[in-house]
C-alpha cells in the first residue's frame, strides 16, 4: 500500500466538506484483463499532494505516485495484475482534515477477439482547401487553379 494523496468531499451519510476536491479523475474508468497491466491516473483538485492515498483492492497495487510541480495534480501509478476482478476500487484520501473515498470502477474486458466493427460513425473526412489552391502554382493539382 502506497501513500500520498488529498483531501476531497465525504459521500454518503454525515456528508463533509474538506479543505479540497477531487476535481477530476482521468481516465474515469479502466478494465481489468489488459495486455499492459500498468494504468496512470491523473487526479486533480486543490493542493491534492499535500495528503495521501491509499489503494486496497484484491490484485491491485501501487506501482508509483508522482507529484507535479503544481500542488493540484497528482499521477498515481497502478499495477493491475492478472487476479484483478472487476468490481469498484475503492482509492482513498487523506490529509489534516479527514479523509474521504473516491470509488474507481474496473470493468470486464470484451473477450470477443477484434474490433467490433466499423461504421459511418467512426469516419471523419476532412478535406484542407489550401492543398489544392494555395497561391503556388507548383502546388496545386488542378489545371488552372490559381
Amino acid at each position: 500500500m502506497a501513500l500520498i494523496g488529498f483531501l476531497a468531499l465525504s459521500l454518503g451519510p454525515g456528508f463533509r466538506a474538506y479543505s479540497a476536491e477531487i476535481q477530476n479523475v482521468d481516465p474515469p474508468f479502466w478494465w481489468v484483463g489488459m495486455k499492459n497491466p500498468t494504468l496512470q491516473i491523473l487526479i486533480h483538485g486543490p493542493k491534492i499532494a499535500e495528503n495521501e492515498v491509499y489503494v486496497n483492492y484484491p490484485g491491485v497495487s501501487v506501482k508509483d505516485i508522482v507529484k507535479t510541480e503544481n500542488p493540484n495534480y497528482l499521477f498515481l501509478y497502478l499495477n493491475i495484475g492478472p487476479s484483478a476482478k472487476p468490481g469498484t476500487m475503492d482509492i482513498t484520501f487523506s490529509g489534516k482534515d479527514g479523509k474521504t473515498v473516491r470509488p474507481f470502477e474496473l470493468k470486464e474486458r470484451n473477450k470477443k477477439p477484434g474490433a467490433l466493427g466499423f461504421t459511418t460513425e467512426d469516419v471523419l473526412y476532412l478535406i484542407t482547401p489550401d492543398r489544392f489552391a494555395d497561391g503556388n502554382p507548383d502546388n496545386n493539382t488542378l489545371e488552372g487553379a490559381r
